[in-house]
């Protein structure tokens, strides 16, 4: 939220500053003959979705207001994730975020990863290549979701390279 907000942010200032563009997707949205969204009908609810965050963000005139955008966004999050017909993935990206070259006194990482647990399922982050010429892709998934994931016919020829379960 740094770049997006209009409020005075310390150039110098140490932390992360970010919310959530909460996309969400019912059965009749966009699908075609065969009840399948199209790709371009995907990217364009997260596009809305995030172009609706940046500029709500950009929109808050005091601290207070940024700390509500946040917890609104958290709180439509995690509602209805644990109810049976709900499917719940969550996407981020960290490319661009220079996370190889964060030095917290240790050196600069070679290799970033994020923690699994129960908890954390059916998420996916992009993070850039440490030699910055790609881009991982990072998955919890539950076991029926890895499963679909691991059938599909454009996944399968990428599985034998560097996948690690």
């Amino acid at each position: 939220m740094r770049k997006k907000t209009i409020l005075p942010i310390l150039e110098n200032s140490f932390g992360n500053s970010l919310t959530r563009a909460i996309a969400r997707f019912f059965p009749d949205d966009d699908q075609d003959s065969e009840g399948n969204m199209q790709l371009q009908d995907l990217a364009g609810k997260i596009h809305h979705a995030i172009k609706s965050t940046v500029e709500n963000v950009g929109k808050a005139s005091n601290a207070d207001e940024i700390v509500s955008l946040v917890d609104n966004a958290n709180e439509e999050l995690f509602k209805g994730r644990d109810e049976p017909d709900t499917d719940c993935y969550i996407s981020s990206s960290w490319c661009r975020c220079s996370i190889y070259e964060a030095d917290h006194g240790w050196g600069k990482p070679s290799c970033v990863t994020m923690p699994m647990n129960q908890k954390l399922r059916n998420v996916i982050v992009l993070v850039e290549t440490f030699d910055g010429d790609g881009v991982e892709a990072l998955l919890t998934l539950d076991e029926n979701s890895m499963h679909i994931f691991e059938q599909d016919p454009e996944i399968i020829p990428i599985l034998g390279q560097d996948v690690k379960a």
